[in-house]
């Protein structure tokens, strides 16, 4: 189809827009049209397509790689194809640019810089243990046990009844000197069996104390009920007659008898 030729004799002939004439097709007619395959004729309207903006590649850039590293990886015995595919390069780029960029293309040259390069190895000082830091020491610090010892004043420890008793024992072959000393030697040393065993893991500052300036004996529970018993009867109450039968009582049905209270010597009845 071509452009048109302006004609001045058509454009003052025109008379202007004509009228615009309908026609409904018959369904005689579009049952002939329906369905029929579209003939050749047909012309396709034409359709635009949105240029889609191309994508420029970006060229991979050359790897950088340093003398230093390929000297590393031909000192860990690597040959010089491996050396370049560590190092991210083709062997053929290796030996056209790199080698000699660094200067060392002949194989001379590169076994006197690898040689250099292990001596600067050698030669580099090693690292000095760095100190602790102050949490590290706060922690050491805290892990560690003091050795403990008496405080300045003079004091009365608190042993127990089986160390009293095995205190004694042994006092009545040693003096106190000969029996600190032995313990101070060995504190986990007395015989197991003996009333000095019970001295095994005792303090030698602990006994020490108590050896100089004497001690207080922990009393057993039996001992405690027995002195609070006794006390009752400062205050003579009602209160206290039924406190000390209603111990007597859960005493008998304990099945448990002790001096003072429900054997023995005892005041009062239940």
């Amino acid at each position: 189809m071509g452009t048109p030729v302006p004609n001045r004799k058509n454009e003052t002939a025109s008379r202007g827009q004509s009228d615009v004439k309908t026609y409904t097709l018959s369904p005689e007619e579009l049952a002939e049209i329906v369905g029929k395959p579209i003939p050749k004729s047909h012309i396709k309207p034409l359709s635009f397509r949105a240029k889609t903006p191309t994508i420029k590649e970006e060229k991979p850039t050359m790897a950088k790689a340093t003398k230093n590293d390929y000297l590393k990886l031909r000192a860990e015995a690597l040959s010089r194809p491996d050396a370049a595919k560590k190092l991210g390069i083709t062997p053929s780029s290796l030996n056209a640019y790199w080698l000699p960029k660094w200067g060392i293309r002949s194989v001379e040259a590169e076994e006197v810089e690898i040689a250099r390069y292990k001596e600067s190895i050698k030669a580099e000082p090693k690292d000095e243990p760095k100190p602790a830091a102050p949490a590290q020491v706060a922690e050491i610090v805290a892990d560690t046990q003091p050795v403990t010892q008496p405080e300045d004043g003079l004091y009365k420890p608190v042993l127990t009844k089986a160390e009293d008793e095995g205190i004694k024992w042994l006092l009545t072959e040693w003096d106190k000197q000969s029996l600190l000393h032995e313990h101070a030697a060995a504190p986990n040393g007395w015989q197991i069996g003996t009333q000095a065993e019970a001295l095994n893991g005792m303090s030698v500052w602990l006994l020490a104390q108590a050896l100089i300036t004497g001690y207080e004996v922990e009393l057993t529970t039996e001992e405690t009920l027995l002195a609070i018993y006794q006390d009752s009867y400062i205050i003579k109450s009602e209160h206290n007659n039924g406190w000390r039968a209603g111990v007597r009582w859960v005493l008998s049905i304990l099945g448990k008898e002790i001096e003072g209270i429900n054997a023995g010597s005892v005041s009062e009845e239940v």
